[in-house]
């Protein structure tokens, strides 16, 4: 599970390379107010050297569903199983548990506060 295609920045997730190498099923959730075709402006706007594999990941990337208050695009599983995932995943807020937990932790280690006193 994912939080949306990007990353830092310019940085794309190829969710269906991602399932070929993993052999695993992928579900990118994010925001239903998300930006995807103002990213794909950007990126079009950007000479850089890698901005044509992005343009393709975008264009290869899965169909939309929206599920509650979040959009999910999935690959390697049928949309039913994705909607079933993400409902139980979706324990204590909007955003399923799993990507609640990596930003918890990621909190924790980028500002020092799981490092012992």
């Amino acid at each position: 599970m994912l939080q949306g295609i990007t990353f830092a920045g310019f940085n794309l997730a190829d969710i269906r390379e991602l399932r070929r190498k993993t052999g695993k099923p992928v579900i990118a959730v994010f925001k239903a107010n998300s930006r995807g075709r103002k990213m794909e402006s950007a990126i079009r706007k950007f000479h850089s050297e890698d901005k044509k594999r992005k343009l393709e990941i975008i264009s290869r990337a899965p169909e939309a569903h929206s599920f509650e208050r979040i959009r999910f695009q999935c690959f390697g599983c049928r949309e039913s199983e994705a909607r079933q995932v993400i409902k139980k995943c979706l324990l204590h807020s909007s955003i399923p548990e799993p990507i609640r937990i990596a930003h918890l932790i990621a909190s924790g280690t980028s500002i020092g506060e799981s490092t012992p006193p």
